[in-house]
């Protein structure tokens, strides 16, 4: 067995196994693997088999916190096939080893299942949750906002904790890439992208946000539970795992990696 990064001409068989692991589709998929702004900074790592044959993949990401920077795991897959012997279990320590080597210790990512990765180190960080919206109709036609008011806002809030991921110019790109648009919310903004917000930002907590349709939230629940975010029968939608944080990362689910 050989762990090591992939290198680009390899990058097809990561995403053939990408799409076979979690029946995405193909073409859908390549687009967006292919045009997303941070694709040159997701490290991905493969695990071989004997044969050559791509068995296990993960991507990378390095993120900055006010406490220092983390590594986001994401894209965790092994092929059908291969699956119960292992291999993304080694596959996570041996990078695991290698980002603490390259002074990375910090990591988290997002998970349905937490059981392999309690294995590993990860603990618990903080809940996911999914909720319904309290919502009232717009008072008048909502404008989006200038992108340039969003950045100072959110980076206002940003200062306001350690725990608080920092955007630099290619995060903001990739959040940019990400389809949505950003509406004024008492003395901040909330942004929409078809039906759900994943990222607002205020100081003055709104009863009810100004949307003319049914909308979702999602987002932690820390971040959720800070904002006081108007929501209603809310569950749980993920677990975020954390390995090494010296506090609970606080993101919004618009950064999800």
């Amino acid at each position: 067995m050989e762990v090591r990064p992939l290198h680009e001409a390899e990058f097809d068989r990561f995403l053939d196994l990408l799409c076979a692991a979690f029946s995405l589709d193909r073409r859908r998929s390549a687009h967006a693997f292919n045009t997303e702004p941070l694709r040159d900074q997701r490290m991905k790592w493969g695990l071989f088999n004997r044969h050559g044959d791509l068995v296990s993949i993960l991507s990378v990401l390095r993120l900055e916190f006010g406490w220092g920077s983390a590594s986001g795991f994401s894209n965790v897959a092994t092929r059908r096939i291969d699956r119960g012997k292992g291999f993304a279990e080694r596959l996570m320590r041996e990078v695991l080893d290698h980002l603490r080597r390259e002074g990375v210790e910090a990591a988290l990512l997002f998970a349905h299942d937490p059981r392999l990765y309690a294995r590993l180190g990860f603990t618990h960080g903080d809940r996911v949750v999914r909720a319904n919206l309290v919502r009232v109709p717009p008072s008048t036609i909502l404008e989006p906002m200038d992108p340039a008011t969003v950045r100072e806002l959110y980076d206002r809030w940003v200062e306001g904790s350690p725990g608080r991921l920092r955007r630099d110019e290619s995060r903001w790109r990739y959040w940019d890439w990400r389809y949505g648009a950003c509406y004024e919310a008492m003395d901040g903004y909330f942004r929409l992208e078809s039906g759900v917000v994943r990222e607002a930002v205020w100081t003055n907590p709104p009863w009810a946000l100004e949307v003319g349709t049914a909308a979702e939230w999602i987002g932690t629940a820390t971040v959720t539970a800070d904002l006081d975010v108007p929501i209603e029968n809310g569950s749980d939608e993920l677990t975020m795992m954390v390995y090494r944080c010296p506090t609970v990362p606080e993101m919004f689910m618009s950064d999800q990696f």
